[in-house]
């Protein structure tokens, strides 16, 4: 099946299956900071597979609301997923609107609306920050 093809619950349960295979192969890997743009339903589900993976993270959303409630949902996501310390491992989150802080991310990923103008936005944005 086609991601286009799924719907958004098993999108995020798809990817979160595809990152955690990832994340346990790539154990020696120089992540140690991860960026994810969007804090909405899938941002936070990345959020806290990186979380659980023992990463810092940094949580970029231009809506206050979906910041200040973040931290919630990924330590639910963490709970959900297995983890044994939810609130450990969501101390390592912080969240923010400033762009420019994910300059000291060694990877950033992307979880905004589907549109390519905003992406293409975003995309100008992170280039003037991200090398």
């Amino acid at each position: 099946m086609l991601p286009y093809e799924l719907s958004c619950e098993q999108y995020v349960e798809h990817l979160l299956q595809w990152c955690r295979h990832h994340a346990a192969a790539e154990e020696d890997d120089d992540v140690r900071m991860v960026g994810i743009v969007g804090a909405g339903l899938m941002g936070t589900a990345i959020a806290a597979v990186h979380l659980a993976a023992d990463k810092e993270v940094i949580l970029l959303d231009n809506n206050r609301d979906a910041r200040e409630s973040a931290r919630a949902r990924v330590q639910e996501e963490l709970r959900l997923q297995g983890c044994d310390l939810p609130q450990q491992a969501a101390a390592k989150l912080r969240t923010t609107d400033d762009v420019r802080e994910l300059a000291e991310c060694d990877l950033v990923v992307e979880s905004i609306v589907e549109k390519p103008d905003v992406k293409q936005a975003l995309y100008r944005e992170l280039e003037a920050v991200v090398s």
